[in-house]
Formats: structure tokens, C-alpha cells, sequence
């Protein structure tokens, strides 16, 4: 996959934090290439020097009835900085699986889950 994504971390809607799920940094929907089809996404986070293993979300979140968004969580990364308003270049690397509408919010972090082991696995 060819896609990379540029652009600086903005302040997501903070819903994800409420319901206990692993924390993202969003970047502003406008960077995303038009031709990068919504889905949950294997990525390589380009922070200060560094690569950071991660996964990324891009399209709706009907989970939680919120508009679209792309966010990427990198499992080594946590908590420890505030990233707001700093730059990311975030590099596509294989594309897991399509979004999908899960009933309740179990079943969407056990999901979440499966997406960050898949993708510890692929990178």
C-alpha cells in the first residue's frame, strides 16, 4: 500500500476516552487521500525520528454514532505527551478489514483488540 498521511494531531471528540478504548491521535479527515478506502489499517507512525508500530481507523464510527474520523492508536506511544498540534506522517501498510457497526461497545473493543494483535503480527 501506497498511502501516507501528513498532518498535524487535532483534538479528537474524546468518546473513545469515555468508553475506556485505547488512545488515538486524529488527524483532520482533509489529509486523507480521496482514494484511501474507509477501514482499520496496519501503520508506521512517523513521530520526532521515529517509526511507531500502530493501527489506524478512517471512515465512520456508527459504534458510536460519530462522524467520520482518522485516529491511530500506537500501542508503545500511551498517554505519556500531549500530541496536540504536533506533526505526524503516518504510512499505510495493509488495510485489515472494512468498518463495521458493532451493537454494543464490548464487542467493539474486543475488535479493537483482535485489529492491534493482527497488526503487532503484520509490522
Amino acid at each position: 500500500m501506497s498511502h501516507v498521511i501528513t498532518g498535524t494531531v487535532i483534538k479528537g471528540s474524546g468518546i473513545g476516552k469515555k468508553l475506556g478504548l485505547p488512545p488515538t491521535m486524529n488527524v483532520h479527515t482533509k489529509e486523507v487521500p480521496k482514494t484511501l478506502k474507509f477501514g482499520i489499517y496496519a501503520v508506521r507512525v512517523k513521530m520526532g525520528g521515529r517509526f511507531l508500530p500502530g493501527v489506524a481507523h478512517y471512515g465512520p464510527r456508527p459504534a458510536v454514532h460519530a462522524p467520520k474520523s482518522f485516529e491511530v492508536h500506537c500501542w508503545d506511544f500511551g498517554r505519556r505527551k500531549n500530541m496536540y498540534g504536533k506533526k505526524i506522517t503516518v504510512e499505510i501498510v495493509k488495510r485489515l478489514r472494512p468498518v463495521k457497526n458493532f451493537k454494543t461497545i464490548a464487542g467493539l473493543k474486543r475488535a479493537i483488540e483482535r485489529d492491534i494483535a493482527q497488526a503487532q503480527k503484520i509490522l
